[in-house]
């Protein structure tokens, strides 16, 4: 119903699986990361699991020599991030304000415990229940 779509958190929209790197390795590893995990964003953390920044495939794209490069010369660590209880629409309202491409959604800790992309919001509209036909 249109009421419970208006409680979703982002606890229902996130992929928990966070493929996460150090500000210290190599740009090659994250490519390698990304090649191997078919993602597009790896969220960069500290040694306490907090998110510092957001690596993202156009990012890596971008990068001459990613051999000697390493991801802090390239991360913007302006983080964007929520927590697992942020309602899915302030969610939405986030990405467009901010025109983001993913969130970081973390604990009471600031520990990394998800990750929502936009495609993961297009997925959760596409799955409701007023969707009947599937393409």
């Amino acid at each position: 119903s249109l009421e419970n779509r208006r409680r979703l958190l982002a606890s229902h929209a996130m992929s928990s699986s966070v493929i996460t790197a150090m500000p210290h390795q190599l740009v090659i590893k994250a490519k390698q990361l990304m090649q191997e995990t078919d993602i597009t964003h790896i969220v960069i953390i500290n040694n306490e699991q907090q998110p510092l920044g957001l690596l993202t495939l156009k990012q890596l794209l971008a990068v001459d020599s990613p051999e000697t490069s390493f991801i802090q010369s390239i991360v913007d660590f302006n983080l964007l991030a929520v927590s697992e209880d942020t309602l899915v629409r302030d969610i939405a309202l986030i990405f467009m304000k901010h025109r983001a491409s993913a969130l970081s959604v973390v604990n009471q800790s600031h520990q990394v415990t998800g990750i929502i992309t936009r495609s993961d919001l297009l997925s959760l509209l596409v799955s409701s229940p007023n969707q009947k036909f599937k393409a």
